[in-house]
């Protein structure tokens, strides 16, 4: 499979819903080019494609009682298609929200 390259530079962030300042997160994910799609998706263990992230946040976030956060380590992504975000990816309310993001450490 041909894979198109996404180059992350900058911090990357994509918000859903209403982000509430004191909302705990119920559940933290993190990927990286050197992880596995395998691997549980903690900071230890990333996944490796935005993708397996994308399906990790899709099998909890309809029952979320705090925010689901993704982060994506430094690095190149591979990407076979164009990824898209629908409204399978936000919470079930305004009170939660599902963020992708850089970590602050590894921003250029």
């Amino acid at each position: 499979m041909h894979r198109k390259p996404l180059a992350l530079v900058a911090a990357v962030a994509v918000l859903f819903g209403a982000r509430s300042a004191s909302a705990a997160a119920q559940q933290t994910f993190y990927v990286s080019p050197s992880g596995s799609d395998d691997n549980p998706g903690t900071e230890a263990s990333p996944f490796q494609h935005v993708e397996r992230a994308r399906e990790a946040v899709r099998l909890i976030n309809s029952n979320m009682s705090g925010d689901i956060l993704v982060y994506l380590r430094a690095g190149r992504y591979e990407l076979g298609s164009t990824l898209s975000f629908t409204p399978s990816d936000a919470g079930p309310t305004d009170s939660t929200s599902s963020t992708r993001r850089t970590l602050a450490s590894e921003r250029g």
